[in-house]
C-alpha cells in the first residue's frame, strides 16, 4: 500500500499544478508517475500469483487485463471531457484524488505477500542493473518466449493506438469523436477477448489458443486494411461518431478493429499466466519488470518503424499492412512453440 499512497502524494502535487497552471510541475509529476509505475507494474502482476490458485490464474489475469484497459478507456475520456469544460482543471484533480485514493483504500484491503527471499542488493547502475534484469529470464526459455509474444502485442498495439487519429482523420474522414469511438472499440475489444479466454481454458494455464488468436489477429488487422479504401473514398465530409457509427460503410473496419482487441486478449492472457506459474516465486517481481522493458522497447522499435516507414511515404493503411504480414510469421512461431511444448508435457506425463 505504500506504493498507492505515494500515488496519492503525486496526484496532490498535480492537483497543486492544475490549480496554478504550472506546467513544469505537471511535466514532473508525469515523470514521477512513469516511475511510479515502474514499481506498481511488477508488484501488481507478481503478487496475482501469490494470492491465487493455478487454476484462478487465468481468470484473475483476464480480469486484471479487462480493467486496465477499460480503466485507461475511462480516464482518458473522462480527462478529455474534463479538462474542456469550465474549471477543467479543478475537476481533472478531483477526478485524480478520487482515483488515487480509491486505489489506497482497495490496496489496505490486499492481503499481505511476504518476500519468498531476502531482498537484494539494489544496483544503482541503471544500465548494468537493467542488463542483469534482462539476462535473468534468458534462461527460462518459457518465461522469455512468453515474454517476447507479450511484447510483440505492445508493440501492435502501440502502432494502433498511436495511428488511431491518423486514422479517423485521413482514411475514415472523422473527427476527434471517431478517434474516441476507436479507442473504445480497442479497449472494449481487449476486456472481452481477456473474459472469453478465461471461458475457453475454464482456468488451465495453456498456450493453446496463442497461436488462433495471433491468426485471428492478422485476419482482423487485412480486415482493417482491406475495407479502408472504400470508406475513404466514399465518405466526403467530416463525420462524428454517430455518423460513422450509423454508416453501413464503416462497419467492417470498425468490426477489425474489435476484432483485433478480443483476439489480442485471447492472445496475451495466457502468455501473463506462464509468466507467472513457470517464474520462481523469489524473482517473479524482477521477471515482471524484465518483461516491462522487453515491453518498452519493442513499442519504441514500433515507434522507429512507424517513422521511416512514414518518411518513406507509406500510409497509415500500409503501415497496418505491415503489421499484418509480420505478424504471419509471428503466428507461425508461436505455433511450433505451443506444439513443441505440448509434445514434451505428453512425454513427461507418458
Amino acid at each position: 500500500y505504500w506504493i498507492k499512497l505515494i500515488e496519492c502524494v503525486l496526484m496532490l502535487v498535480a492537483a497543486c499544478g492544475f490549480y496554478t497552471q504550472n506546467f513544469y510541475v505537471l511535466m514532473t509529476v508525469l515523470f514521477f508517475v512513469g516511475v511510479h509505475s515502474a514499481f506498481f507494474g511488477p508488484i501488481k502482476y507478481s503478487i496475482v500469483a501469490d494470492h491465487l490458485d493455478e487454476g484462478e490464474l487465468v481468470g484473475g489475469n483476464a480480469l486484471l487485463e479487462a480493467g486496465t484497459f477499460l480503466a485507461i478507456l475511462t480516464g482518458t475520456i473522462a480527462g478529455g471531457v474534463l479538462i474542456m469544460t469550465p474549471g477543467g482543471g479543478l475537476w481533472v484533480s478531483v477526478l485524480l484524488l478520487a482515483a488515487a485514493g480509491i486505489g489506497f483504500c482497495s490496496a489496505l484491503r490486499i492481503p499481505s505477500a511476504m518476500p519468498r527471499m531476502p531482498l537484494p542488493k539494489v544496483d544503482w547502475n541503471i544500465v548494468r542493473a537493467t542488463w542483469t534484469i534482462m539476462l535473468s529470464v534468458r534462461g527460462n526459455r518459457d518465461v522469455y518466449l512468453s515474454i517476447i509474444g507479450i511484447s510483440w502485442f505492445w508493440l501492435v498495439g502501440f502502432v494502433f493506438l498511436a495511428q488511431f487519429p491518423v486514422f479517423a482523420r485521413d482514411v475514415l474522414r472523422g473527427d476527434e469523436s471517431v478517434v474516441t469511438l476507436l479507442l473504445v472499440l480497442f479497449s472494449v475489444g481487449i476486456a472481452l477477448g481477456s473474459v472469453l479466454c478465461n471461458r475457453l481454458l475454464r482456468g488451465k494455464i495453456s498456450g493453446i489458443y496463442v497461436p488462433v488468436a495471433a491468426s485471428a489477429m492478422t485476419a482482423s488487422i487485412l480486415t482493417v486494411w482491406f475495407f479502408s479504401p472504400a470508406v475513404a473514398s466514399s465518405v466526403e465530409v467530416t463525420q462524428n461518431a454517430f455518423a460513422v457509427l450509423a454508416t453501413p460503410a464503416y462497419w467492417p473496419s470498425m468490426l477489425g478493429v474489435l476484432a483485433l482487441a478480443m483476439a489480442g486478449g485471447v492472445y496475451i492472457v495466457p502468455l501473463y499466466a506462464i509468466m507467472q506459474t513457470r517464474t520462481d516465486a523469489g524473482s517473479r517481481a524482477r521477471t515482471v519488470a524484465a518483461n516491462n522493458i522487453i515491453n518498452a522497447m519493442f513499442m519504441v522499435l514500433g515507434s522507429v518503424a512507424m517513422g521511416i516507414l512514414t518518411g518513406f511515404g507509406l500510409s497509415v493503411v500500409d503501415i497496418f499492412l505491415c503489421i499484418a504480414v509480420l505478424n504471419i510469421p509471428v503466428t507461425f512461431i508461436v505455433r511450433r512453440v505451443v506444439a513443441a511444448r505440448r509434445a514434451i508435457r505428453l512425454e513427461q506425463e507418458g
